[in-house]
């Protein structure tokens, strides 16, 4: 067994999982592959594992540069440029997560304290229970908070991010 397909179907399955994060599934590909590579990837390596077009990887691969994900370095011995995965991609994912998903939370509150100061006529009108509004509320400042707090943390590195989930798994198992 080569481990060629287990191979890509984790290389599929980072794809799946970054596109959750709002990225394309192609950009979570090609830097799963990258950042499991031993040495650095060039373009024609990742176009031939992948089996995508050349066009596509380079335009992911610029975007992966911009969000600092991949560092390029000197090119290959046949003039392709190579690749290997930035040493601090847990930054990007801070940033990701304070841009995008904080703001999608505090505009959800907003909207949520928006509800709760209805009267009790316009609830009744509405079929809204405020009662409802106001757990859900408290569940995503709860949530708000949570991700702001790990956002604020000093983690950089796959392993300093791994060990910081960790860490709250433990916390949260003491609880119990």
């Amino acid at each position: 067994m080569s481990g060629k397909q287990e191979y890509l179907n984790t290389i599929n399955n980072l794809g799946t999982f970054i596109q959750y994060w709002g990225f394309k599934s192609v950009h979570g590909k090609i830097w799963g592959f990258i950042y499991l590579s031993e040495e650095p990837v060039s373009t024609p390596q990742i176009v031939e594992f992948l089996g995508v077009s050349k066009g596509l990887v380079s335009v992911a691969i610029n975007e992966l540069l911009e969000y600092k994900l991949i560092v390029q370095l000197d090119k290959a011995k046949y003039g392709a440029l190579t690749y290997v995965a930035a040493s601090a991609p847990a930054s990007t994912v801070r940033e990701v997560l304070k841009n995008r998903e904080i703001q999608i939370l505090k505009n959800t509150e907003s909207s949520l304290k928006a509800l709760s100061k209805l009267n009790a006529q316009s609830c009744r009108d509405l079929n809204l229970s405020k009662e409802k509004a106001q757990e859900l509320l408290g569940l995503t400042s709860s949530h708000r908070n949570l991700l702001s707090m790990v956002v604020k943390k000093n983690v950089n590195s796959v392993s300093d991010w791994r060990k910081l989930l960790e860490r709250g798994l433990k916390f949260l198992k003491l609880g119990n």
